[in-house]
């Protein structure tokens, strides 16, 4: 195990890092000679750049710590947040592969045009697992294509990646950049202690891209908790086309007002999802949207059933409105709806109310779907459904229904409810969804289920 230090002021590759009087000049000088075991300090005052393409590559094993810290002691007793790698012309900055822990450096991509202009996980070979805290990675240069590449191997099955950014933000400078990936990835970007400070993702000073995360290869994205208030009336996510895959969830996250959470088409069953919980640009902590291939789910406020679900002060029902592309086979389902269940060996039925515009409604068009515990000694679920029975069944239609709703805006509101019967043999969860099948259809659910 040891230190290795690096400031460019005064610091030398040739150098061997074991003292800041010893320090390499660069973080590539400092990596070529590092171990899953060591720690590499980053002076506060380190300013590298380079007129030629940077590969940064960390340890093949776990352990390595790239820290930016203040070089008045020896070893450092205190973090910083201003160093800083950059290259210049048209030449990338790589964080190509391996394992690290990196806190509070600046990663500025090529200043001249080149797509992309920082890459980050960009091996095609090597198991990659990098942790950025209080990092910022920049496309400094007013040109479309500097995009910032979150996983940029270029070649499908490539070994397992996973991006956690923790703290961390971006810059940009033309509206047409944004985070795109070239191959599958894993990224994990959430709030940490500094977040207060930190403030909103984007870095003051730079252009607001039209749409954060592009259109490009699969990936895995979970955002939790981070200010996206820059991005007023723009977008966050681009839709997938059918050989793409965006499989996205955001929780506890402020917004820009008028957001749009995809653009664009999706490009198929298999393109994947985005689901946002409780984010939202005002005080409130009911929003929630899904969208997908099979449509969209948001929360609504104005059509609302009567004494139905509520956040115990604003009435709520939830939206579903269907693409053209649903089928029984392939609906557009609801979030869970949860209850606990204390009733072993008896019979419970549940009850979800919904209402539409004019259409009476048939099982294979609209049905509620229940996962219970209905095996004895073991926690195995079993599914119950109003559904018709299979696909070559006559549809019957969904039952009628007298309890009230507020329907403004419904020229002719149809009442309905949907019902499934069955017999739990273990305490615990129901999870009750709604699947609506009929193409190109809106449907208004009550989340309050009704359990008898």
């Amino acid at each position: 195990m040891a230190n290795i230090y690096v400031r460019s002021t005064d610091g030398n590759d040739a150098d061997d890092g074991s003292t800041w009087a010893l320090a390499k000049a660069t973080l590539t000088g400092a990596l070529a000679i590092a171990t899953s075991a060591d720690t590499i300090f980053v002076s506060q005052a380190h300013a590298e750049s380079t007129a030629a393409t940077v590969n940064l590559t960390f340890p093949g094993t776990p352990g390595c710590r790239v820290l930016c810290v203040n070089d008045a002691a020896e070893p450092p007793t205190a973090l910083a947040t201003t160093a800083t790698v950059t290259t210049t012309g048209v030449n990338r900055l790589n964080l190509v592969s391996g394992y690290a822990y990196i806190y509070g450096i600046t990663f500025n991509g090529a200043t001249g045009g080149v797509a992309p202009a920082l890459q980050v996980m960009s091996s095609n070979s090597a198991a990659i697992h990098l942790v950025c805290e209080r990092c910022d990675f920049v496309s400094p240069t007013n040109n479309a294509n500097n995009t910032i590449n979150l996983c940029a191997a270029s070649a499908s099955g490539v070994s397992v990646r996973l991006l956690e950014l923790i703290d961390c933000r971006f810059k940009f400078a033309h509206a047409s950049q944004g985070l795109t990936t070239s191959s599958p990835g894993n990224i994990i970007m959430r709030a940490g202690p500094a977040a207060a400070t930190v403030g909103p993702l984007l870095v003051a000073g730079g252009t607001v891209p039209n749409t954060l995360f592009l259109a490009s290869a699969y990936k895995n994205v979970q955002m939790a908790g981070l200010d996206l208030s820059d991005f007023a009336s723009k977008n966050l996510f681009a839709a997938p086309s059918a050989t793409q895959g965006l499989f996205a969830a955001l929780r506890d996250c402020k917004l820009g007002s008028s957001v749009t959470l995809v653009t664009g088409t999706w490009g198929g069953p298999q393109s994947g999802y985005v689901r946002l919980h409780n984010c939202d640009s005002a005080d409130t902590n009911y929003r929630f949207a899904e969208s997908s291939y099979m449509g969209d789910v948001v929360q609504e406020t104005i059509i609302v059933r009567s004494s139905g679900a509520s956040d115990g002060t604003t009435p709520l029902s939830w939206k579903l409105a269907s693409s053209a592309n649903t089928r029984l086979w392939a609906a557009l389902a609801s979030p869970d709806i949860v209850f606990w269940n204390d009733t072993v060996g008896a019979s419970k039925t549940v009850t979800i109310e919904i209402v539409n515009d004019g259409t009476t409604l048939q099982d294979d068009e609209i049905w509620v779907e229940v996962e219970a515990l209905t095996t004895s000694g073991f926690p195995l679920a079993g599914a119950a459904s109003d559904r018709m029975a299979d696909v070559l069944a006559t549809p019957a239609n969904q039952a009628s229904s007298a309890v009230a709703w507020t329907t403004t805006g419904l020229a002719s509101p149809t009442k309905q409810k949907l019902e499934v019967t069955f017999t739990p043999q273990e305490k615990g969860l129901f999870r009750a969804r709604v699947m609506l099948a009929e193409p190109s259809k809106t449907v208004y659910v009550d989340p309050l289920l009704a359990v008898a």
